[in-house]
């Protein structure tokens, strides 16, 4: 996921130069590779809470637009992550 958010977002930005799409795939990807990183429970906490993030912000973004390129992908992938990090999280409290 990490190098999906940040592919995405210099993407965005060699396509129509814009940084705001640049600086937010890059803060994305590197969270989601500090919590690739960290492997154990932290590393879910913190990939969890961004998908959380990144699906709030690309949701708005395909309820506005209605293309799945790239508001819908993102926002897929997205919930695919919440939901394998909730469940590994949920391992590790029950």
């Amino acid at each position: 996921m990490a190098v999906v958010m940040a592919a995405g977002g210099t993407f965005g930005y060699l396509k129509s130069r814009s940084l705001p799409s640049l600086v937010s795939g890059l803060g994305f990807g590197l969270l989601y590779g500090v919590a690739g990183y960290l492997h154990g429970e932290e590393g879910h906490i913190i990939a969890a809470g961004t998908s959380i993030a990144v699906l709030a912000v690309m949701g708005s973004r395909l309820r506005k637009t209605r293309k799945f390129f790239p508001a819908g992908f993102i926002t897929g992938c997205s919930a695919l992550c919440l939901g394998y990090n909730s469940y590994r999280l949920y391992g590790y409290y029950y």
